[in-house]
């Protein structure tokens, strides 16, 4: 996934606010693209904006309901190295997902080396 991940950045240079798809056999993974890109391809990308966090979560609706997808599980998006604030973001995801009629689990505990609890 890794790899045809960055072929896809290298080739269609994504924006910001936007999701890409990789399908593999057993599950499918949705990258949100929340972050302001880098200004070049030394650099780090950008901070996340609230703005490109809900178009890319509308994005996700549309990808989600295409594809006829019965569950979705996130983490705390933007909120690590996007810089976004948690309470500013919550309520996006809970905004844009919360009406699917299909279990949005989302991930708000990270300890490492530890598997997280899956709900019942």
């Amino acid at each position: 996934m890794a790899k045809d991940f960055r072929h896809f950045c290298h080739q269609d240079n994504p924006k910001p606010g936007h999701a890409w798809l990789w399908a593999g056999p057993e599950r499918v993974v949705i990258n949100l693209m929340t972050q302001e890109p880098a200004p070049d391809n030394k650099a780090h990308p950008g901070k996340a904006t609230a703005h490109n966090v809900n178009h890319a979560l509308k994005e996700l609706r549309t990808i989600i309901e295409q594809e006829k997808i019965s569950s979705v599980a996130l983490p705390k998006l933007a909120t690590g190295v996007g810089g976004l604030d948690w309470d500013e973001v919550e309520p996006l995801i809970e905004s844009q997902l919360g009406d699917l009629g299909i279990p949005v689990i989302v991930y708000v505990a990270y300890d490492k080396d530890t598997k997280a609890a899956e709900p019942v």
